[in-house]
């Protein structure tokens, strides 16, 4: 295979390939304690979800949880030969959970804040120890509908010789007795 290119212009010519990673079975969530630091409580990378959001219940707060989205791509193809300009995280939000224990109906109005965290983060699968890893990139991330985001992660935060990972941490302040959540 190759690319063959015609009709150049005598001079300079720019090629600017777009080369995109999709995410791996790695991904995943985990819940831990609200504000939590440590290791998670639960995993789930088997579902095919990335949940990120928070579940409280004043009745029994030990069951508050507070669920990271974990994505990772597999980004050692590229080599380290390779100069990388630009770099996009883009992720389609699939579902927004939003629902008050015991009284129904919706219990958050606007969008919810997040911190997109980085660094080598999954080892060779997604477990609970993996809960307070990475540092966060960008602060502030505004979610809450269904759709695309797309956010600009800088060239320094990719990996090209291994996996590239990011969390999804949630920042707002959660309502008390309710499940809020992003699937991704």
């Amino acid at each position: 295979s190759g690319i063959r290119i015609t009709n150049l212009k005598t001079g300079f010519n720019y090629l600017d390939p777009l080369v995109i990673f999709n995410s791996s079975s790695k991904d995943g969530y985990i819940g831990g304690a609200q504000g939590g630091t440590g290791n998670g409580i639960d995993v789930d990378s088997a579902s095919g979800d990335a949940l990120a959001g928070l579940a409280t219940d004043s009745l029994n707060p030990a069951n508050d949880r507070e669920y990271r989205a974990f994505l990772n791509f597999n980004t050692s193809p590229l080599g380290t030969n390779v100069k990388i300009v630009h770099a996009n995280l883009s992720f389609e939000v699939n579902d927004v959970f939003d629902y008050q224990i015991d009284v129904g109906g919706p219990c958050h109005v606007g969008q919810w804040t997040y911190d997109i965290r980085n660094g080598s983060i999954i080892g060779s699968s997604l477990d609970t120890t993996d809960y307070s890893k990475g540092t966060t990139l960008l602060s502030g991330v505004l979610l809450g509908s269904v759709g695309w985001y797309r956010f600009n992660v800088g060239t320094q935060t990719i990996n090209k010789t291994g996996d590239t990972d990011f969390v999804i941490k949630p920042t707002f302040t959660p309502t008390s007795d309710c499940q809020e959540w992003n699937e991704i």
